[in-house]
């Protein structure tokens, strides 16, 4: 493992919540698995490319678009960390 990513993974041992919006696509759900090991993820996303199936089990979804405001903000409210990998 990289030095780089030993350092990532090392910081995410005290973050105890995070969103990954676009977390239904490649790299998005990738990335909510991997956080799964250290804390709570929420995955937002409106499958318009990404696929349920790429969702992790243990993740909480927020089924929705990054344009609906309110719900984006309330999610964002409820996390310590944002990843943001929705895009089109």
């Amino acid at each position: 493992m990289s030095k780089g990513r030993n350092r990532m993974i090392k910081g995410l041992k005290n973050v105890k919540s995070a969103l990954v919006t676009g977390g239904a696509g490649f790299i998005g759900s990738h990335l909510a698995e991997r956080l799964t090991e250290f804390c709570e993820v929420t995955v937002y996303d409106d499958f318009s490319t990404g696929k349920p199936g790429n969702v992790p089990d243990v993740t909480t979804l927020v089924e929705a678009d990054v344009r609906e405001t309110d719900r984006l903000q309330s999610a964002v409210a409820e996390a310590e960390v944002v990843y943001h990998h929705a895009a089109q």
